[in-house]
């Protein structure tokens, strides 16, 4: 690793800020403002105020932790003097100081879960709370002696991160801009593969594939993660010239580019040799594939480089001369292109040999390669568009000055996971999407029962007419209690409250708020006897405030992120423990020492934290250093050695994570299992969906075209998107979780594959539909597209109940290959009959129409795989007699497994 690559700007920000912060704790007439744990600074600098990418960042957080801070001082004095009211050493003293404590916890865990942006705001909070609240609680020393040390030990860090990243960071770095540049380069890469790979071409540099697993969902997850970064970046504080705003539609003009590489050119095919056909089309389609192939790739270099040069490193004047230039030559070369390639394809389409080779006989090849040409010509569209937009962010930027960028306060703001978190936890933010569990009644079940008892019109006669005798009678209080619980106002206000509680009930940002509450209030406990109980003692002398504080960073909203920072933060304690218990034997109090020796552990610490997957690691190792190696640097009396220090403060955090792993994997468990699987029969009843959207288009054009309905389209399309890499990510996370059972991970990620790609040929056969004959393949073959469509969507939903309910699948199906040939052969003979009866009369259409069958046959296999490994975890509900190998198979695995096995 070079020097430069090793400090980088934030690593050197964060040495620099970790040598301050200590200097400060060392030096007396500093440091006795934050009286005996003033060491408590430098936890609080690693914890909440660490440096990050940039200034404008680092503003934001120290704004936002230190409200939190402070805020959390005030709440927990107010909670003091209460207590003083009531009587120092009573128990409701006592009393009033642990609801106070619970309630902190409560609204803090609810704010993390329901609004990202405060994660690190209510973490300090809990910190602050923790220790005020559960030391001195008989009240013998005054509120501003208390006071004192808390703001100095807020303030101290604050302070130090923030002049530090002000003299080492760059003033702003749009994430965004970067991660968009990266994304148009990994597509040139991968198109320059394909290019070469499906013509054999040898004069293009090699790059990666999309048939690849890996790759195609390295770039399916950026692409997904553009709309997150983006809507991150609408709420950072920025310096820059232009409005981000100018180049947003490039997200989903990546999207559609990752899209047609994805469904349309990954075609693993082998030598194009056979009939005449072939050897024609491949003649007639290389020249003008690798022509426009070409000019595509340029459009995307140049894309690339003006979102560069015109977002990134923008504080000092630049020209965008040359920027300009390759964007007016690409656009230039790619119209030039576009105009040949659809010249040569129609040309092709008009001097087809109808008598030679007639489209029942065409190889699938052919197919291929027209499905090829077809997401060539998307693509060229696409970035055509892609150029216009470039072309308006260079003038924009020409005619602007810098200037800084506000961010929009609203909750959206707050509810936004901020790049400020590290998330070490992996996945800790995917309970903001979570499906809402199917308990309620179904919106059907609903209005039947509003109809049986709400408005029966012999059942309200004979209520109005017994109220209206005003017999004070049985009958007539029961009327009276019928009416008045059935009438409309009181069915509406009823509808309401229930979807109220529903909501409540399964409120994920509750629950975790009740977790938080609840494993503070039961470890707390011994911090509330009274003063001087042997609980009371132990919780003093011990610090048991490293077990709380614990318990609520490691504390998760799902059972294997908790996990996963739970080890990590073991470990990192460990590690952090050795390193100090060896430096405080070297230097004991010597002040020179232990700043040294701070400094020296921050290097690998910060590149841990940076550079790695792992930041926690370095974080919990930073974090655990400080209360060994400064206790006997301010202790005025007898102090334990470094090894008893060491394994107290170890004992506490592993008490503090043992409670968290408890609450989350025994008491109140969230499985990502049973979460991922959840999300599967969600995104397979969004597929369905839209897969009728797409069938209804197919048949009503005109009535289906409103802004309505595309919109309702392209929001499923999004849902489904989001969550593909909400499963991704719960499937990275299920790794981490220590289960007796061993999941099928594999299957897992299979699912995630499979429900992608039928994402993306939905879509692409939306595309190519827009333009096939539809007198030839849609009118006069509607009995066997109505036929096609039913077999589909009765897999689709077949599939979506097998992972709803966990069931197996049916033995037997509606055989989707079956559908297709006959729709296919239908459609190819009216193809030919068509062309016989009028040569050359279908054109370039003929291409789009051989693209759709290929599209076509890609999805039937798709969702073959989808049922396929529906019937490999879940099995086959069968009916039909089973060999007789395979009921001994089945009767020995039922012995071997006690009976737990279901099927295969």
């Amino acid at each position: 690793m070079s020097f430069a690559a090793l400090w980088s700007r934030r690593l050197l920000a964060r040495v620099l800020s970790t040598v301050l912060c200590a200097v400060l704790v060392v030096l007396h007439p500093f440091s006795k403002y934050g009286g005996s744990s003033a060491f408590l600074a430098l936890a609080l600098k690693e914890l909440v105020f660490s440096v990050q990418d940039n200034l404008a960042q680092q503003l934001e957080a120290t704004i936002l932790h230190l409200a939190g801070g402070l805020a959390a001082i005030g709440i927990s004095f107010l909670a003091k003097y209460l207590a003083t009211v009531a009587g120092t050493t009573t128990v409701d003293a006592r009393s009033i100081l642990a609801i106070f404590l619970m309630s902190i916890s409560f609204l803090a865990g609810w704010l993390k879960s329901r609004l990202p942006r405060l994660t690190l705001s209510m973490r300090i909070a809990c910190f602050i709370s923790i220790w005020l609240l559960t030391t001195d609680t008989d009240q013998r020393e005054p509120f501003a002696k208390q006071a004192k040390p808390y703001l100095w030990i807020i303030l101290t860090p604050a302070i130090t991160s923030l002049f530090a990243s002000l003299v080492v960071l760059r003033w702003s770095s749009p994430q965004f801009a970067c991660d968009l540049a990266a994304a148009f380069s990994e597509l040139h890469s991968c198109l320059v593969h394909n290019l070469s790979d499906t013509f054999f071409q040898k004069d293009l540099e090699a790059g990666p594939s999309l048939k690849d697993s890996s790759i195609r969902e390295e770039l399916m997850g950026r692409t997904i993660s553009l709309s997150t970064i983006y809507r991150q970046t609408a709420f950072d504080l920025r310096i820059g010239r232009i409005n981000m705003k100018l180049i947003k539609p490039l997200i989903g003009i990546a999207e559609h580019l990752r899209r047609e590489l994805s469904w349309g050119m990954s075609i693993p095919r082998h030598d194009f040799e056979g009939t005449a056909l072939e050897a024609t089309a491949v003649q007639t389609f290389h020249d003008p594939a690798f022509e426009l192939g070409h000019a595509i790739l340029d459009s995307m270099r140049a894309v690339e480089k003006v979102v560069l040069g015109c977002f990134v490193h923008t504080i000092f004047p630049r020209s965008v001369e040359s920027e300009k230039a390759a964007l007016f030559a690409a656009k230039r070369r790619l119209a030039a292109a576009l105009s040949t390639v659809r010249l040569e394809l129609k040309k092709f389409c008009d001097e087809w040999d109808t008598a030679a080779d007639s489209p029942v006989d065409v190889p699938r090849n052919i197919f291929d390669l027209c499905l090829f040409m077809i997401s060539l010509l998307q693509m060229a569209r696409e970035l055509q568009y892609a150029l216009e937009i470039c072309i308006d962010a260079i003038a924009a930027f020409e005619q602007s000055s810098l200037r800084l960028w506000y961010p929009r306060l609203t909750l959206a703001w707050l509810g936004m996971t901020p790049s400020t978190i590290t998330l070490d936890e992996r996945g800790s933010f995917l309970d903001e999407i979570t499906p809402e569990m199917r308990t309620a009644l179904t919106k059907e079940e609903a209005l039947q029962a509003v109809a049986e008892r709400g408005y029966t019109t012999l059942r309200c006669e004979n209520t109005k007419l017994a109220l209206e005798g005003r017999v004070l009678s049985l009958a007539w209080l029961c009327s009276l209690a019928y009416y008045a619980w059935n009438c409309p106002r009181v069915l509406r206000g009823r509808l309401e409250i229930s979807r109220t509680l529903k909501a409540t009930q399964h409120s994920p940002h509750l629950h975790h708020a009740f977790k938080n509450a609840a494993g503070v209030a039961f470890l707390s406990i011994p911090a509330f006897l009274p003063v001087n109980s042997p609980a009371q003692r132990w919780f003093a002398e011990y610090f048991g405030q490293w077990m709380l504080i614990s318990y609520v960073w490691v504390l998760e909203t799902n059972s294997g992120a908790t996990w996963r920072v739970a080890y990590l933060r073991l470990s990192g304690t460990i590690l952090g423990a050795c390193y100090a218990c060896i430096v405080s034997y070297l230097f004991q109090t010597n002040p020179y020492g232990l700043v040294s020796a701070i400094a020296l552990a921050e290097i690998p610490i910060s590149w841990v934290v940076i550079n790695t997957k792992v930041p926690s690691l370095g974080v919990v190792t930073s974090v655990s250093m400080p209360p060994i190696l400064f206790t006997p640097y301010f202790a005025e009396g007898p102090h334990p050695s470094p090894m008893v220090l060491a394994s107290l403060r170890g004992g506490m955090i592993a008490l503090g994570l043992v409670a968290a792993l408890l609450m989350n994997s025994i008491l109140y468990p969230r499985h990502c299992r049973v979460l991922f699987l959840d999300s599967t029969y969600h995104t397979i009843g969004y597929l369905s969906q839209l897969y009728m959207s797409l069938s209804r288009d197919l048949f009503h054009p005109h009535q289906n075209s409103s802004m309505i309905e595309k919109q309702r389209i392209l929001k499923l399309e999004y849902a489904v998107r989001k969550a593909l890499h909400r499963m991704s990510m719960l499937l990275s996370t299920m790794g981490d979780e220590i289960s007796l059972v061993p999941k099928p991970i594999q299957r897992y990620h299979d699912i995630i594959i499979i429900l992608s790609r039928l994402l993306d040929t939905f879509i692409g056969l939306r595309k190519v539909r827009e333009n096939i004959p539809r007198k030839e393949t849609v009118d006069a073959v509607a009995p066997q597209r109505r036929e096609m469509i039913s077999t589909v969507c009765i897999s689709l939903f077949a599939a979506e109940q097998v992972f709803r309910g966990r069931q197996p699948l049916p033995q037997f199906l509606p055989s989707l290959h079956g559908a297709l040939e006959t729709l296919k052969r239908d459609i190819q003979d009216r193809i030919h009959q068509a062309r016989v009866e009028e040569a050359g009369s279908l054109g370039l259409p003929l291409l789009y129409a051989l693209a759709e069958i290929d599209a076509m046959t890609d999805m039937v296999d798709t969702v073959e795989q989808l049922l396929t490994v529906g019937r490999q975890l879940f099995g086959t509900s069968t009916w039909l007699q089973q060999t007789s190998l395979d009921l001994t198979i089945t009767m020995s695995l039922h012995e071997d497994t006690g009976g737990r096995l279901r099927g295969l």
